[in-house]
């Protein structure tokens, strides 16, 4: 699923602003064990934080979580090698570390990466009992309304399939899973990515 950054928690704000992310919407994913595993590639550096959703704590400490060590401020974003594991820096767990370990209730991993000039990517990682306020809601729409919106979501502009589908986009437009500007620049919103996200992902990826 997606949400709007600025519906997170300050916690998750703050820990997204450390890294430098500033995208609009971020992908949420649900998981009881999760990996800081990342495996980088030539110019990209990968990092992982470990966020205490309440305290707003971030931490990166491995093997004890929920014991007293847990949390570690003074360590607070851990990132791998730039092009991934390397001679210099074999040990590096973001690199090499790619064992699961719970995901307590109340906790949050980001996982992304940073590099070659483009925006910062990431996405973050909850126990399945702390998604519940961002869980998507259910729609109506058909599968060609779906279709459409992936395509949104995954192609660029002159390669959307829009011939004859303005009343379908005018639609789309008018229940908030596309908007438009105003010089009919239309684009996928939060809640349109929300609603393909059943489709296959090589169509909303």
């Amino acid at each position: 699923m997606f949400v709007k950054v600025k519906d997170l928690p300050d916690s998750l704000q703050n820990a997204l602003k450390s890294v430098g992310y500033g995208r609009s919407d971020i992908s949420v994913q649900t998981a009881e064990r999760v990996s800081v595993f990342n495996a980088g590639g030539a110019g990209y550096r990968d990092f992982a934080i470990l966020v205490d959703i309440a305290s707003g704590e971030k931490v990166v400490k491995y093997g004890n979580w929920g014991g007293s060590t847990l949390w570690n401020p003074n360590n607070s974003v851990k990132y791998g090698s730039w092009g991934g594991s390397t001679l210099w820096n074999p040990n590096n767990s973001v690199d090499l570390d790619d064992k699961e370990y719970d995901l307590p209730v109340g906790g949050a991993v980001v996982r992304g990466s940073e590099g070659r000039s483009r925006p910062v990517s990431a996405s973050i990682y909850l126990n399945p009992k702390n998604a519940a306020p961002w869980l998507p809601q259910l729609t109506d729409l058909t599968e060609a309304e779906k279709f459409l919106l992936a395509q949104f979501r995954s192609l660029k502009p002159g390669h959307r399939s829009t011939v004859g589908k303005e009343a379908m986009i005018d639609s789309l437009v008018k229940g908030g899973f596309l908007a438009r500007a105003k010089n009919g620049a239309t684009r996928i919103t939060t809640k349109g990515k929300n609603a393909c996200l059943d489709v296959a992902a090589t169509s909303c990826s």
